[in-house]
């Protein structure tokens, strides 16, 4: 019997880069500044996307709400890529990205690219 933790793994998840719908620029653009006081960072204009088999656990006590009525409140999770990397997960509250999906933004645009196999872990 397959349960609810068996979606979950750890706080190390591994995936795939994938496209997105190329609409996370805009909405970036439009946290930005809600952003910027909640963690410190001006983001890069985009997310990565990483199509995951298994979601890393998001604990509560490491969730930044970042509150924004026009869209919706967003969670920011600090997180590490490759080990090298100092980046955060961004979790939508409204979201049109299935489950399986962990977007991820950076203060810099990364050296990454489609296809490439990613180690994300929860800091």
């Amino acid at each position: 019997m397959i349960t609810m933790e068996d979606n979950f793994c750890g706080k190390v998840t591994t995936g795939l880069v994938i496209t997105g719908f190329g609409k996370a620029a805009n909405f970036i653009k439009e946290y930005q500044n809600e952003i910027r006081k909640a963690i410190k960072i001006v983001p890069f204009a985009g997310t990565i996307n990483i199509q995951v088999q298994k979601l890393p656990f998001f604990p509560a006590e490491k969730a930044i709400l970042v509150k924004k009525d026009k869209y919706g409140d967003i969670l920011l999770y600090p997180a590490k890529l490759n080990n090298t990397y100092k980046v955060w997960i961004i979790k939508p509250l409204k979201t049109q990205h299935p489950d399986d999906i962990v977007e991820i933004i950076a203060e810099n645009k990364l050296p990454i690219n489609k296809g490439d196999e990613l180690i994300c872990e929860l800091e």
